[in-house]
């Protein structure tokens, strides 16, 4: 995962452009349900030509779902 902050886009964008155009699947999630930050950097992602979609309910539903989590450093 990287950290692509609604806050500071611009300045996360520049640093993980090259990484995000390399990628194949691009995931934005919030934090927690009901919140819009996930859209809004969506928005901001294909306004640039990168593809994103949108995890629904965010990071709570994938793990209240049980779906694996792993933590390492960030790029």
């Amino acid at each position: 995962a990287l950290s692509l902050p609604e806050d500071g886009f611009d300045a996360a964008f520049a640093r993980l452009e090259p990484a995000l155009r390399s990628r194949l699947d691009i995931v934005v999630y919030c934090a927690g349900y009901g919140c819009e930050a996930s859209h809004i950097v969506t928005r901001k992602l294909r306004e640039r030509g990168v593809h994103a979609v949108i995890l629904n309910e965010g990071w709570p539903a994938w793990t209240d779902a049980g779906y694996p989590v792993r933590a390492g450093a960030q790029p």
